[in-house]
């Protein structure tokens, strides 16, 4: 960028709004969710078109819509002043600094559709077991509540439904203690346990993690305050929400555990396909070998500006002009 500016390589970004219905309500430790909003943003760039996404997820994120549409237009205004991602929101974090990556020449080549990415599925409460559900190495069950007996019984209707090649990993939501967990393992085939992800609500507990269990564990939302001069015995993989901690710890935390020789798994918040493409194109750029955590776009019921590259689907494609426009940025 010769002139200094950190768009130089811009000719132009327009925004647009979505308020998409989602398939079913789904679950979340936020409550209900059937309905997804956010703002998509077209890059008009040497590179040619280029979308990014914000849309914070309400208590995951505090900003709103429209707080992020004041932001982008204070930040993407400033040309000459580079704004730094890890002082921005994290859903503005990735509207701006998921195209600045995919700008910078080191990054030059984008992902594809035969990307060496694999995707862990996703199965809700309630959901069935489709085929398409079956093509994936491994499925993500949210368990339902603290009952032992219920989450028992549905891990082990799943063992016996699913082929033995299909792992399990166990999404706890930080709501377990170490005795209930015990008593959880000791009644389901463990083996087909991948890894059990964020059973306890603090980082301590995980500390003595192998005395008390053979299953290992993933951090969820305690992987941004995971360091690396940590230790944890046990740890199987690092589940970095981007959403959740901004793009630019995101970045700091995928190095830091692969350097450490962690797995790194991406987790969408059931962001749309223009999001899920910019993990896809991560998740190759970073080489994770881990199955990704990026199978939400099932509860979509349209794509918007873009096809997902990971997920061959048959839904519509709702164009970015056919959205509700909310101005020119640049």
């Amino acid at each position: 960028m010769d002139s200094g500016h950190w768009l130089d390589s811009v000719q132009r970004i327009d925004s647009w709004y979505y308020d998409e219905a989602l398939t079913v309500p789904i679950a979340t430790r936020f409550g209900p969710l059937s309905r997804r909003q956010g703002l998509i943003l077209r890059w008009e760039t040497d590179k040619g078109i280029l979308h990014s996404e914000a849309a914070p997820f309400p208590g995951l994120n505090a900003d709103t819509v429209d707080h992020c549409a004041v932001a982008l237009g204070i930040h993407i205004g400033r040309t000459k002043q580079r704004p730094q991602l890890s002082q921005l929101t994290p859903a503005v974090s990735l509207a701006i600094g998921s195209v600045l990556m995919q700008l910078d020449p080191v990054n030059a080549h984008p992902v594809t559709q035969t990307a060496p990415i694999t995707v862990c599925g996703l199965l809700s409460e309630n959901s069935p077991i489709t085929d398409a559900l079956l093509q994936h190495p491994c499925i993500k069950v949210k368990l339902s509540g603290l009952s032992i007996q219920d989450n028992s019984q549905r891990i082990r209707d799943l063992c016996d439904r699913l082929p033995p090649t299909i792992a399990l990993r166990l999404d706890c939501a930080g709501q377990w203690n170490r005795q209930q967990l015990q008593q959880l393992l000791a009644t389901i085939p463990t083996e087909r346990i991948d890894y059990i992800e964020d059973p306890f609500s603090q980082l301590s507990d995980y500390s003595e993690w192998s005395a008390y269990f053979d299953v290992p564990f993933a951090l969820d939302d305690m992987a941004d305050k995971w360091q690396p001069d940590w230790a944890l015995s046990g740890l199987a993989a690092l589940v970095v929400i981007p959403l959740a901690m901004g793009l630019a710890r995101a970045c700091e935390q995928i190095t830091a555990a692969t350097d450490q020789q962690i797995p790194v798994v991406l987790s969408s918040v059931y962001e749309s396909s223009v999001q899920l493409n910019f993990y896809a194109w991560l998740a190759q750029r970073c080489h994770l070998s881990a199955a990704q955590g990026l199978d939400t776009a099932q509860y979509w019921q349209n794509d918007i500006g873009e096809r997902p590259l990971l997920v061959a689907n048959n839904r519509p494609l709702i164009q970015t002009d056919d959205l509700e426009y909310r101005g020119r940025l640049l």
